[in-house]
């Protein structure tokens, strides 16, 4: 009798099992997966299996994300500096990208990393400069962004940054002879040029004037 039970037993664990597959959609977000689906899942006969595509197991290909003009020089006073980016649209509608940082030297030797957001209104990444404060920086200084793609280490493009310092104004050869009172105007150029917002003229009262000017190249106005 009981070895008609035991069979009994083993021939009710042989039943088939009954299942509905659903196909679900990821969203990756930072190391998560999170599943949209059509249908809730069911627990109960037929019961319910995920279907998900998964990525692909390999070496992260990366993109190739290159400054928007090489030649364009940026000022490091202004408190949220744009840097333009192109070549990648996923460093915007995805968080494949993360935890982006520039670096800029000081002028001991030391690093800083400036926190680098993407700001797809903006068309590039938006850097906290507060940090800089404080710093000493040199008047030129070679920034490079850097962050992750997905778990895999990204090398951004080197920007070309000035800091805003006192420093010493010439005219330019061509233009020392050309002044004169009343019309005319004059090239200046600087290590710091890029980082003016405004030029005012002062006269021989002390009298300010509003000058009319353009940034001609990043040096020169």
């Amino acid at each position: 009798m009981g070895a008609i039970v035991d069979l009994a037993r083993i021939m009710g664990n042989l039943r088939t099992a009954t299942y509905q597959y659903i196909p679900a959609l990821a969203l990756p977000k930072h190391d998560h997966l999170n599943l949209k689906l059509n249908n809730p899942p069911s627990f109960r006969k037929p019961k319910s299996v995920l279907v998900v595509a998964l990525p692909a197991v390999e070496r992260a290909h990366l993109p190739l994300l290159r400054a928007v003009d090489a030649n364009q020089v940026f000022c490091l006073a202004k408190p949220s500096l744009v840097l333009p980016v192109e070549g990648a649209p996923l460093v915007f509608s995805t968080a494949l990208a993360h935890d982006f940082a520039i670096g800029v030297q000081t002028e001991n030797g030391s690093s800083i990393e400036l926190p680098a957001i993407a700001d797809a209104a903006r068309g590039g990444f938006v850097i906290d400069t507060h940090a800089l404060e404080n710093s000493q920086l040199a008047s030129r200084i070679s920034g490079k962004l850097h962050g992750f793609w997905g778990y895999q280490s990204f090398a951004g493009p080197n920007f070309d940054l000035r800091s805003a310092h006192a420093t010493k104004w010439s005219v330019v050869a061509g233009d020392q002879n050309a002044l004169l009172i009343g019309r005319g105007y004059a090239h200046l150029q600087s290590d710091s040029a890029t980082c003016v917002e405004n030029v005012i003229l002062r006269d021989q009262q002390g009298k300010d004037i509003q000058a009319t000017w353009e940034r001609l190249k990043p040096d020169a106005k």
